[in-house]
């Protein structure tokens, strides 16, 4: 599940919950089509966490 959180004017953060993906559909002339999809797993989440760490650390070090 993809979540878009928002800042709006009043300070209010507002967020957005995906199950799936749209898939473009327009170069057949088509509409867009939402395709559902299962949550990610344990081992998924550990993966994107462990990659923007390391860019992270990669970054600051550059930066001294």
């Amino acid at each position: 599940m993809e979540s878009i959180g928002l800042l709006s004017d009043e300070g209010i953060v507002r967020y957005a919950f995906l199950d799936g993906v749209y898939l473009d559909r327009s170069a057949q002339g088509l509409k867009p089509k939402f395709v559902k999809l299962s949550a990610p797993s344990d081992a998924d989440i550990a993966a994107v966490v462990t990659k923007i760490s390391q860019r992270v650390i990669r970054k600051l070090r550059q930066l001294g």
